[in-house]
């Protein structure tokens, strides 16, 4: 993970599968949207695990 030092977006380095089982490598941009005194914070993004 890559964070942007001013503070407004994280990179995630993603890896997945797709249905055919090959391998892929994605880049995400995450934009913080929540800045407090505990740091900053993305909103929420749709999951069907963990």
């Amino acid at each position: 993970m890559i964070r942007s030092y001013g503070g407004t977006a994280v990179r995630i380095h993603n890896i997945f599968a797709d249905e055919n089982g090959d391998t892929h490598f994605r880049d995400i941009d995450i934009d913080m949207i929540e800045h407090g005194p505990d740091g900053s914070t993305s909103g929420r993004l749709p999951a069907t695990g963990i």
